[in-house]
């Protein structure tokens, strides 16, 4: 029995010497496969927060836009005009003015002083009357082949009062 043992004990040293061929390349391949794996889904990683970078980049000033206009056409108490322009007045008699300027930018105006920037790169402007308490509004950027759109329904509060 003690020989059997030590027969034993010996032949497995003798088997673990080290690795064959066989079994380095084979781990070897295992090991690229996972880097190749990781690098992939790296790189799918890398053109996502690309891509929601550039949308991030028109959509900021597309929401402030709609915002400021939706905020301006509640507190007006009379559309003056609208269509590709928008015209309000509002509580306290200004004359607020929306239009879209020759290089593609909506532009705010207030009673003809001064005008700013409110939105670039725009691609489509509309107004609508939906009813008689409410405006339709539609407002597309497009920049670098990166598209945002947004189309509300915003209600003025003294439209009763023309």
């Amino acid at each position: 029995m003690r020989y059997r043992m030590k027969h034993w004990f010996n032949r497995t040293r003798l088997d673990q010497r080290g690795m064959t061929l066989v079994e380095l390349l084979i781990g070897m391949l295992v090991l690229s496969l996972i880097i190749l794996a990781v690098a992939g889904w790296m790189s799918q990683w890398g053109k996502s927060a690309q891509v929601i970078e550039k949308n991030g980049r028109l959509a900021t000033p597309g929401e402030n836009a709609f915002r400021i206009v939706g905020e301006d056409i509640r507190v007006s108490t009379a559309i003056l005009s609208s269509g590709s322009e928008l015209t309000l007045r509002n509580g306290s008699g200004q004359k607020i003015r929306y239009y879209i300027s020759d290089r593609g930018k909506l532009i705010r105006s207030v009673n003809g002083l001064g005008a700013s920037v409110i939105a670039p790169d725009v691609k489509k402007w509309q107004v609508q009357n939906s009813g008689k308490r409410a405006v339709q509004v539609t407002l597309s950027l497009e920049h670098d082949g990166s598209k945002w759109e947004r189309e509300g329904i915003f209600s003025l509060r003294g439209w009763g009062n023309e």
